[in-house]
């Protein structure tokens, strides 16, 4: 197409090669593949409505009525060896969808859902006070506030070498002892690559619909 001493703009002179422009350049275009985001597939959290227990005294949760929040953040799988995976601290705001009004926390009521047993927290329905049933809330999660405690072993590598990524299984590795840490919800999600159904980054978002009559039971989250 000419020596090597031929420029680029000398050839393109008079070609009417698509792509060339006034200045004498040449523009081309390629396109890239992006890797598509898994599926969210994981349920975060399920939410219940558990009636008042008529034939107890109503001394402490779990005896009158209230909301249960029963989260699921362990991974089907990921190749560390966890021992455990719990929800240490939840940070929850719950709306009402239909009017937008926030039903909790309230200024002056209870700031925080009370942990019930590993991974059930509960919050009393006082907070449906003023609901006409039914009620339609929308319960928004911040994954930056909301704590996870996770419990888990280091494989750690047979002879000379760094230790490897605890996410990551190696060949030639041991299992080191169990230790606990705690960290943001963020970045459990970030390690493990969990998709829960509602994340949206900073926020994960759950629905639920509570019946018009205690007497109905659960409600899906």
């Amino acid at each position: 197409m000419g020596s090597g001493a031929t420029t680029l703009a000398s050839a393109l002179t008079g070609a009417g090669w698509l792509g060339t422009t006034s200045a004498g350049d040449l523009a081309a275009y390629a396109t890239v593949p992006v890797p598509a985001s898994p599926p969210a597939s994981l349920p975060f959290v399920t939410v219940s409505f558990v009636p008042a227990q008529a034939d107890v005294v109503a001394v402490a949760v779990g005896t009158t009525a209230h909301l249960e929040l029963w989260f699921h953040p362990q991974p089907p799988s990921t190749g560390v060896v966890l021992e455990s995976v719990a929800i240490s601290q939840p940070s929850v705001t719950i709306f009402d969808d239909a009017s937008g009004a926030q039903l909790f926390p309230v200024p002056g009521g209870v700031q925080a859902p009370t942990v019930a047993q590993r991974n059930i927290w509960t919050i009393l329905s006082s907070i449906l006070a003023n609901e006409k049933p039914p009620a339609y809330l929308r319960l928004v999660f911040s994954t930056t506030a909301t704590q996870v405690q996770v419990t888990r072993r280091l494989r750690v590598p047979v002879g000379p070498g760094p230790v490897t990524s605890p996410l990551q299984p190696a060949v030639g590795t041991i299992i080191g002892d169990p230790f606990t840490e705690t960290i943001s919800l963020a970045q459990w999600i970030t390690e493990t690559g969990i998709r829960y159904v509602g994340w949206d980054g900073d926020l994960i978002v759950a629905y639920a619909r509570v019946a018009g009559s205690a007497a109905q039971g659960a409600i899906d989250g």
